[in-house]
């Protein structure tokens, strides 16, 4: 169970990274 906590701990900062990414490659797709 601790590694499955911590997996899910560890989710949000990936997703965020993730999304970051995604909004930046739009960003300068578009310009």
């Amino acid at each position: 169970k601790r590694s499955f906590y911590g997996t899910i701990s560890y989710m949000p900062a990936i997703f965020g990274l993730y999304a970051s990414a995604e909004v930046i490659n739009k960003l300068i797709t578009v310009k």
